[in-house]
């Protein structure tokens, strides 16, 4: 097959990372395309380049936005010189409503990688987006909570629910000295660790105030966007920020437990890679958390999103060891890259 793949950019988040371990995937044994929108000459718009493999084609269309006329534009002459079999969104609806209209003859897939209203930007568009999703669009949905979501937004059923994936993770030669560098500031105490940007959707806020009543542990968090303020007043003997690295890996090897404290989520590709280290997760009850934490089982979940429940889940993880190998075992069965998109390669052939 050929297929072309869409996304708005390649910057450091969980759907980018999603869109480069696919197509790297899916180019074992297609042809794959992957364009992008928004211009890369911003380095932070191709934060995962280079971990495309050379079998997958890269296009950037260099366009200020993702709905710039000039995107929109470009993504319509792509899907006509390249006549794909498929042409994959993981962008929104917008970039497929001008080739789902005029290109006949092509499958037109969008997952969708969050709740159905993030990606209705007003009410008034939601006839003309059922109407592609009924007839021309097949929609993917993420999780139990997202596939609610779609039925809710849209009024429709036909969606077809694939979890993400995530590929296999690998160390990098700087983790022994990030081993001995966090055992120092572990200090014999167990690590928490926060993978994400900083944004309210996180609700990093509230993660911090529950930290705090979480005694005789250690909080390091990872990702762009903290306030320097917010970094300089919090940093110290508990918690400290790393910033934004590219040797995650290394990290969730170090650490003893994962902590999310989002108001609402698709299916975070951070807690998949937690996963695949053995770290028991602990979050707020967002999305497509709920779908895969199961609680007292496999992680622990906050009954609600107060800082008070997500203390008292921190502690009862402390409190109550896990088996991490199990916790490893379910990532490969359930949640690696290779199941993901053997689903993917289904839903091509057979809708």
């Amino acid at each position: 097959m050929r297929i072309l793949v869409l996304s708005f950019s390649l910057t450091s988040g969980g759907a980018e990372r999603f869109v480069v371990d696919l197509c790297n995937a899916l180019s074992a044994a297609h042809e794959v395309t992957l364009l992008t929108s928004n211009d890369d000459a911003a380095g932070s718009n191709a934060c995962y380049r280079e971990e495309l493999l050379p079998a997958v084609s890269y296009r950037n269309l260099h366009a200020a936005s993702g709905h710039a006329p000039k995107a929109l534009r470009g993504i319509l002459r792509t899907v006509r010189e390249l006549r794909p079999d498929i042409v994959h969104a993981h962008s929104d609806l917008v970039q497929l409503l001008l080739p789902a209209l005029l290109v006949s003859g092509v499958k037109y897939v969008h997952t969708l990688h969050n709740v159905a209203g993030f990606f209705l930007p007003h009410t008034w568009l939601r006839p003309l987006f059922r109407a592609f999703y009924r007839r021309r669009v097949i929609p993917v949905t993420i999780s139990r909570v997202c596939s609610e979501s779609y039925h809710a937004v849209f009024g429709l059923d036909n969606d077809h629910l694939i979890p993400n994936g995530r590929a296999a993770l690998r160390t990098s030669p700087q983790r022994e000295t990030l081993r001995a560098e966090l055992a120092a500031f572990k200090a014999g105490r167990p690590l928490f660790l926060h993978l994400a940007r900083y944004s309210p959707q996180k609700n990093q806020a509230m993660l911090f105030e529950a930290f705090a009543a979480v005694p005789d542990a250690r909080l390091l968090v990872l990702g762009r966007d903290y306030p320097a303020e917010l970094v300089q007043r919090l940093s110290g003997e508990r918690i400290r920020f790393a910033g934004e690295r590219t040797n995650v890996a290394d990290y969730l090897s170090c650490a003893d437990y994962f902590v999310l404290s989002s108001l609402f989520e698709g299916l975070p590709i951070s807690l998949l890679e937690a996963m695949a280290f053995g770290l028991v997760s602990v979050s707020t009850p967002a999305g497509g958390v709920v779908d895969v934490i199961r609680d007292g089982e496999n992680g622990f979940l906050a009954a609600d999103f107060s800082a008070a429940s997500l203390a008292a889940a921190m502690r009862r993880a402390l409190s109550c060891p896990l088996d991490r190998q199990a916790i490893m075992q379910e990532y490969q069965e359930k949640y690696a890259m290779e199941t993901c998109a053997a689903r993917y390669e289904q839903l091509f052939a057979e809708t």
